[in-house]
């Protein structure tokens, strides 16, 4: 089997794989194009590519489909790297990523405690290149978020504040809790969801709506449970690569 032959096979297997993905038996359309239609609207760049990368495969599947030779020679011969990637998309469908997977672990996490020095936590911040730090209580459960717009807040609330070597995150209250960013947002997840939910969280959203920032992994995505894990932006993007 030449590649041209394995091209026409991976594709007809992706093919029939995103027919059971979106429970569709109708064949009167391209369900690769639906797909790739998806993956181009994404705020993520490397799913933006990966649609392209569709797009450009569909045109050559129709290509050697329907006129596949001249003067019985191929036209062209697929490359190994365009079967490699109908491999791996292929395989994302038959074994697709969980968050708990591609999380970054708690004991990987920077965060704090009620009772953590502010100052101790905003030169962390500072070394480590963060923006936003869960705080959790000694159950290792949420109770909201320290971030470099927590004390711009409070000062719109307070007109002064004064922070010295003694004062704790507490002092921070209510500003630190998850409905208290103005323009941020905070989401939870099971931990056997999808990769695929996560993209669907960070691409449905309104022009007006708050910034996803941050999605903390639970066991059955409860703020209730014990953090095992969180996942940002930079975390996705790296994820995919």
């Amino acid at each position: 089997m030449d590649r041209n032959e394995q091209f026409i096979e991976l594709y007809n297997r992706l093919d029939n794989l995103l027919r059971e993905y979106y429970h569709l038996s109708e064949r009167s359309f391209s369900v690769i194009k639906r797909y790739e239609d998806e993956l181009k609207k994404s705020s993520l760049w490397k799913n933006r590519e990966r649609g392209m990368a569709l797009e450009s495969i569909r045109t050559v599947r129709n290509t050697l489909v329907h006129e596949p030779k001249i003067k019985n020679q191929d036209i062209f011969m697929i490359e190994e790297s365009v079967l490699d990637f109908l491999k791996k998309e292929i395989d994302l469908l038959i074994h697709p990523w969980t968050v708990y997977e591609k999380r970054k672990p708690l004991e990987s996490v920077v965060y704090c405690h009620l009772e953590s020095k502010v100052k101790d936590i905003t030169n962390l911040m500072q070394k480590k290149h963060i923006s936003h730090v869960p705080v959790l209580n000694c159950h290792k459960k949420v109770i909201g978020v320290f971030s470099e717009s927590t004390i711009y807040t409070s000062l719109l609330f307070h007109s002064k504040v004064s922070i010295n070597d003694e004062t704790t995150i507490q002092n921070f209250i209510p500003f630190i809790e998850l409905d208290h960013h103005s323009s941020e947002r905070f989401a939870f997840l099971e931990k056997n969801a999808r990769m695929s939910d996560i993209y669907e969280l960070f691409d449905k959203r309104k022009p007006h709506d708050k910034r996803l920032v941050m999605i903390f992994i639970t066991e059955n995505g409860s703020i209730h449970e014990p953090l095992l894990g969180i996942l940002t932006l930079p975390d996705l993007i790296q994820s995919i690569e």
